[in-house]
């Protein structure tokens, strides 16, 4: 293998376990759920209870994972994306015109 390979392939290899390592989405329901593992806008996600994990963390989708989980599930009482959680506001956005 030529060295540029290797690098490249180390790289990779680092990016993946950082991913993996990274904290999950945290969805907060207001109604409890029965126990399901829906796919939303390319997130696949844990539910049971009141509380919804994704199976890895893209916080550069989090105010539209948020939104997804709100219109399958109902309110979203608190939503955590990485080490953050969502604001007052950002809550407000994300449970915008569910029913």
């Amino acid at each position: 293998m030529s060295r540029r390979l290797i690098v490249t392939a180390a790289l990779a290899l680092s990016s993946i376990g950082t991913a993996l390592a990274a904290t999950p989405m945290v969805a907060t329901l207001s109604s409890p759920t029965a126990k399901q593992r829906p796919i939303l806008s390319s997130i696949i996600w844990h539910c049971e209870a009141t509380t919804c994990t994704s199976a890895s963390a893209l916080t550069s989708a989090a105010s539209t994972a948020c939104r997804d989980i709100a219109k399958k599930f109902g309110v979203v009482t608190s939503f955590r994306s990485g080490d953050s959680d969502f604001s007052q506001e950002q809550l407000a956005k994300c449970n915008e015109g569910i029913k």
